[in-house]
């Protein structure tokens, strides 16, 4: 049985071997952006922009992983650009 997800429009991949990996959706804008419009089923959005403001922060002296982290969510869709 193939899973469904209302509303849900990232991947469902299965393994082959009864299991599933589940893809969010997102889309390099240039080589700057990058913009992220699906999460993975129960990746919570606050939880996500909790770790990728953790990759905003210079570790070690080196740059950050992400520079700039902006939000166009709108009810239940998400939307970042980073």
């Amino acid at each position: 049985m193939y899973p469904y997800f209302r509303g849900f429009t990232g991947e469902i991949i299965s393994t082959g071997k009864g299991g599933f990996v589940i893809k969010g959706k997102y889309k390099i804008i240039d080589n700057e952006y990058i913009e992220i419009t699906e999460l993975p089923i129960r990746k919570w959005t606050r939880d996500f922009k909790n770790f990728l403001e953790e990759c905003m922060v210079a570790k070690d002296g080196a740059e950050p992983d992400i520079k700039d982290l902006r939000e166009y969510h709108a009810g239940n869709r998400v939307h970042f650009v980073l």
